[in-house]
């Protein structure tokens, strides 16, 4: 019995297992240090398991050196770009 429980939970740390991660910084962020109110640079960073799955969450940090990091939620500067139009 103790094989199968031991084996569980094996199973759910190895469903955990981080395989990989990434950041990247968000170019067209358009946010604000609430410390200190100057331009703070966003990155988002995914994490990807060894189940498969991935979590996404997104960071923070002030433009100037107060020192200010955290989650932060991404408001781009840009939006999705219109169809063009060709007049004749």
């Amino acid at each position: 019995m103790e094989d199968l429980s031991r084996a569980a939970g094996a199973a759910s740390t190895l469903s955990k297992l981080v395989v990989r991660q990434q950041t990247r910084e968000v170019l067209d962020h358009f946010g604000s240090c609430p410390e200190c109110g100057y331009a703070a640079n966003a990155f988002m960073n995914v994490t990807y398991y060894a189940d498969g799955t991935a979590t996404v969450t997104t960071r923070g940090t002030c433009g100037l050196p107060c020192g200010w990091s955290g989650p932060t939620e991404v408001t781009k500067m840009t939006g999705p770009t219109s169809p063009r139009v060709d007049f004749a």
